[in-house]
């Protein structure tokens, strides 16, 4: 058996051997336990608010109370979004970085200046006659002579 399942297995048996809802019960409970939940519970919020106006990193913060830094930079960030005043207790009030394509997905796309150049060097190669002479000379040097 891999050790996935049996992890899974050994985490979530009940009294009864294993089920699937008590199993899902039981991560919900592991979860909102944890220091990364997402929902924060109204005292933690609280403390921690009060923690940042008194200018302590969230890195502090997180050593004292049950919630991890990231937790409250997402929670100081979201407070910013709603008009809040978190941030500016902040010590640098740097701004969210944001990942490189923004949402957006840049697979197969050709650059347009590109795309719009490359039809007219062949047309002037074309119409001058070069295009001809250079793959003509191209075949003559990679050919055998017979």
């Amino acid at each position: 058996m891999g050790l996935t399942i049996s992890r899974e297995l050994r985490r979530n048996a009940g009294c009864r051997g294993y089920k699937a809802k008590q199993a899902c019960e039981f991560a919900c409970k592991r979860s909102e336990s944890s220091r990364n939940a997402s929902t924060l519970a109204p005292w933690l919020k609280e403390q921690a608010s009060a923690l940042l106006r008194l200018q302590w990193s969230p890195e502090q913060i997180a050593g004292k109370l049950p919630v991890s830094h990231e937790s409250l930079y997402l929670r100081v960030y979201a407070d910013k979004a709603h008009g809040g005043t978190l941030w500016k207790n902040l010590r640098c009030q740097k701004q969210k970085r944001t990942r490189y394509a923004s949402g957006r997905d840049r697979r197969g796309q050709i650059p347009p200046q590109t795309a719009e150049r490359a039809p007219s060097v062949h047309l002037q190669a074309f119409a001058s006659g070069s295009f001809g002479l250079a793959t003509q000379s191209l075949v003559r040097t990679t050919s055998k002579p017979s």
